[in-house]
C-alpha cells in the first residue's frame, strides 16, 4: 500500500531545486529598482505639504480669529 504523504527524502528532492532557484533569483529585482534615501524623500514631501497647507489656509484662520476678537465685548 502506497503512503499518502511523501517521505522525507522525497520532500528533500522536491525542495532542493526550489531553494536553489530562490537563491539564484535573490536580488534579481534590485537592478531594476532605484531607491531614494527615505529621509530626503520624506523631508521634501513634508516641507511641500506644509507650505501648501499654510498658504491655502492662512487667510481663513486670520479671518476666523478676527471675527472671534470682534465678538468679545470689551469691559
Amino acid at each position: 500500500m502506497k503512503s499518502k504523504q511523501p517521505s522525507g527524502y522525497q520532500k528533500l528532492k522536491k525542495r532542493k531545486p526550489e531553494e536553489e532557484k530562490r537563491k539564484a533569483d535573490f536580488g534579481a529585482l534590485h537592478k531594476f529598482i532605484v531607491r531614494q534615501p527615505v529621509d530626503e524623500h520624506v523631508d521634501e514631501n513634508v516641507d511641500e505639504h506644509v507650505d501648501e497647507h499654510v498658504e491655502e489656509n492662512i487667510d481663513e484662520h486670520v479671518e476666523e480669529h478676527v471675527e472671534e476678537q470682534e465678538d468679545v465685548d470689551v469691559e
